[in-house]
């Protein structure tokens, strides 16, 4: 209780797409995955969905940042985000070998060929998870490029849109593109977004 009054008292935007996001994914997996609504996990029948894993780190991520504002839980953030890059290195490696991540195999049977994490989405919670890291314990000469990366990060999220916007094939028929869907790249921007935002903050106050 004492941890969610001081979250309270210190809100801010990060902490507020921290929490949306972290609430988007586990509906996600409660809802959509475990409770059958495909609908919420894909927003076309057509269209990629939020795979299980992707859902898993983007949730293990929003929490982590969340976690982050306070000293004493840094170091369970910063497992957290750890964790969150073995898993993506992870759904690269089975990426390259065409086979679905241990999480995803648990929904097999609802999952589509088109479903899954994509290189692009394992890549992007990758240097997420580094430079939060960084934000927390590197040096403060790395603020401006991840500040940089950040905006970059939100850049691509909003180009991945707008085409998606006039031509809904034009960023599947692109190979590291095919199994990234619309709620993943929105999140994954908000989350950049977090990220630029966060890095112009003064440290102790995150």
């Amino acid at each position: 209780m004492r941890t969610l009054l001081s979250l309270q008292r210190r809100a801010d935007p990060v902490a507020l797409i921290a929490a949306c996001g972290a609430f988007l994914c586990l509906s996600e997996l409660i809802f959509g995955w475990a409770g059958g609504a495909d609908d919420l996990v894909r927003l076309k029948l057509t269209h990629p969905a939020l795979a299980p894993s992707s859902a898993v780190c983007l949730t293990l991520i929003c929490v982590a940042i969340l976690l982050s504002r306070l000293a004493s839980w840094r170091p369970v953030a910063v497992t957290l985000l750890a964790t969150t890059a073995v898993l993506s290195v992870e759904a690269m490696i089975q990426h390259a070998a065409g086979d679905p991540m241990l999480i995803d195999t648990l929904f097999v049977d609802r999952m589509r060929d088109y479903d899954g994490m994509s290189a692009v989405t394992a890549g992007a919670l990758i240097l997420l998870a580094g430079c939060n890291v960084l934000l927390m314990h590197g040096p403060r000469r790395l603020v401006k490029p991840i500040e940089t990366i950040g905006f970059l990060g939100v850049s691509a999220g909003c180009a991945i849109m707008l085409a998606h916007s006039f031509d809904q094939w034009s960023v599947y028929s692109i190979a590291v593109f095919r199994q990234m869907s619309e709620l993943e790249t929105v999140t994954l921007a908000a989350l950049f977004g977090a990220l630029a935002l966060r890095a112009r903050m003064p440290r102790g106050s995150f």
